[in-house]
């Protein structure tokens, strides 16, 4: 989304230590960003 700003951004890792990062935005959605691969989920 071009008009959402994110207000909270946190690490986290699966059971394999693969790193994650999350991250909340103003519009509600808390997308799942996997760090390797660049995937975003939602």
């Amino acid at each position: 989304q071009k008009d959402e700003s994110f207000y909270t951004v946190s690490w986290a890792c699966d059971v394999d230590g693969t790193p994650f990062l999350v991250a909340g935005g103003s519009n509600g959605i808390i997308r799942v960003i996997d760090t390797g691969t660049e995937k975003i989920h939602k």
